[in-house]
């Protein structure tokens, strides 16, 4: 038995139905890139108001709060590293500037 698809014979039913599938593909395809581009604003705020607590008492260890708070969301961390680096290395670089900061002022 020969499938249609060797014989060439395509109804327009067929071919409509390919043509919304393609639609409705690139529709989603902006929802998803949207959705993207909203995950990845909302984990760059989200590290960057946990890095920026490392400031906000003089008094705290940085080293129990990166082992109790920013070791949990390292795999947010890792997402950023593989699908937007710009964000990561501007996660990491707050990070080392707020560090770099508090060791001064305290040694």
């Amino acid at each position: 038995a020969e499938s249609p698809r060797s014989s060439g014979s395509f109804s327009t039913t067929t071919s409509s139905s390919r043509y919304s599938k393609s639609r409705l593909f690139q529709q989603m395809r902006v929802q998803y890139s949207l959705l993207f581009k909203k995950t990845v604003s909302r984990i760059r705020t989200f590290l960057l108001e946990k890095i920026l607590a490392l400031t906000s008492s003089t008094k705290s260890n940085p080293e129990f709060l990166k082992i109790n708070v920013l070791i949990k969301y390292r795999y947010l961390y890792h997402f950023l590293l593989m699908w937007e680096k710009n964000v990561a290395m501007e996660v990491k670089s707050t990070y080392i500037q707020i560090i770099q900061r508090y060791y001064i002022e305290s040694f």
